[in-house]
């Protein structure tokens, strides 16, 4: 009889360990994934950066192409070896997969190297036709494009494919309209640059954000009030940048990394993380529903002074010349919000202190917004 009960308690201990292993991050960020591109081939950094994502236990993945890389080497070895986790049905070397598919690519120009675009039509199966394709997820609604200049529905602002998406972009009811492709429309790289034919009416259309690989670094630009963001740093031996093109506000060529994003109620947030855990980049853009263009970014803004740090039990936060409410989250290095802090500001100075000496000893990220500026660091918890 105890035999049984401890099995018992064993079993229902079990199964809630595994309810907030696996659900509690979609009940606190709405909707949690990843972004990657350009994994290109079995490297080092395609492993450290799968390693990265799959620590953040993201919902699903969506990769901005360049899945498939070396002629030398089969899909699933560049792929289905570092993320069949995420993919359905998979029928590959490296794992069972799962049930249902959660890794949703763009084609690249080395998807379609030496046999074309059938291994890859083969390998995945996705919604549409295949080539480009929406989905819905939560709160978000994703159109992903073949930016391929073969692409038999073309790739011209006045192409099936663009008129496809305009009209998908209009008929969304979706608080976030993602769009990504491989090709970047704009691009500070000194390899590939910006690809024009791709410059469409994204926002005109009804997108929240722009992303896109091909070039081998990160980087943020704000074109007439949109975000398009680079991110083929999934693997692949990095680029560099001469000259920023206009409307580049933030690039990095030194680190591979991925983007976690989380979309609440109220903002989509996008976080780029190296694979040594540091956060580089953070910015937020509204809901489309809002009507209005509040998008925020990073920034090591002056008028901001979080202290201590290294902290043991309280934290200081004050930001000058603020009248706006004042929004304070704190993430563990797993992505996972901790702490979470809403402040009305009245004279003109927030200053306000908030209690950590619940948590555990160790880094976490400070993500601090208003309605001007979005502000993130590290912090640092050490009560020894």
């Amino acid at each position: 009889m105890r035999t049984r009960t401890k099995k018992y308690l064993h079993d229902r201990l079990k199964a809630v360990v595994l309810f907030f292993a696996f659900f509690m991050p979609a009940l606190l960020f709405g909707q949690r994934f990843a972004i990657i591109s350009d994994i290109h081939g079995a490297t080092v950094a395609t492993n450290e950066v799968s390693q990265l994502v799959k620590s953040w236990n993201p919902e699903f993945i969506i990769c901005c192409g360049d899945n498939n890389y070396a002629c030398n080497m089969n899909i699933d070895n560049q792929v289905g070896q570092y993320y069949c986790e995420f993919i359905s049905p998979y029928t590959g070397l490296f794992g069972l997969g799962d049930t249902v598919n959660r890794y949703f690519p763009a084609i690249g120009n080395h998807d379609t190297d030496c046999t074309g675009i059938s291994n890859f039509l083969s390998y995945f199966t996705l919604p549409g036709n295949e080539r480009y394709y929406d989905f819905v997820k939560g709160d978000v609604h994703f159109f992903c494009l073949n930016s391929n200049y073969d692409e038999p529905d073309g790739v011209m602002e006045t192409s099936v494919q663009a008129l496809w998406l305009e009209n998908g972009l209009a008929n969304s009811a979706s608080k976030y309209n993602l769009v990504y492709f491989h090709h970047p429309a704009f691009s500070s790289a000194t390899m590939h640059g910006s690809t024009t034919y791709m410059q469409w009416p994204f926002k005109q259309w009804g997108a929240t954000a722009v992303f896109s690989g091909h070039d081998h670094i990160y980087e943020r630009l704000l074109i007439g009030d949109l975000f398009y963001v680079t991110c083929g740093i999934g693997g692949g031996s990095l680029y560099s940048v001469n000259t920023p093109v206009s409307g580049s506000q933030f690039h990095c060529t030194s680190y591979h990394g991925a983007l976690l994003a989380e979309a609440t109620n109220d903002s989509l947030q996008i976080n780029f993380i190296t694979t040594g855990d540091s956060l580089i980049d953070y910015f937020a853009v509204k809901s489309v529903q809002t009507g209005k263009s509040e998008n925020t970014a990073m920034s090591n803004h002056e008028n901001i002074a979080i202290y201590p740090n290294p902290a043991r039990q309280i934290v200081n936060v004050n930001v000058k010349n603020s009248t706006q409410p004042v929004k304070i989250i704190l993430y563990d290095l797993c992505g996972r919000m901790v702490l979470k802090k809403e402040y009305d500001c009245f004279d003109n100075n927030f200053n306000m202190e908030f209690d950590i000496s619940s948590l555990k000893n160790g880094l976490y990220f400070l993500h601090l917004t208003d309605q001007r500026i979005a502000h993130s660091e590290k912090l640092l918890i050490n009560k020894e």
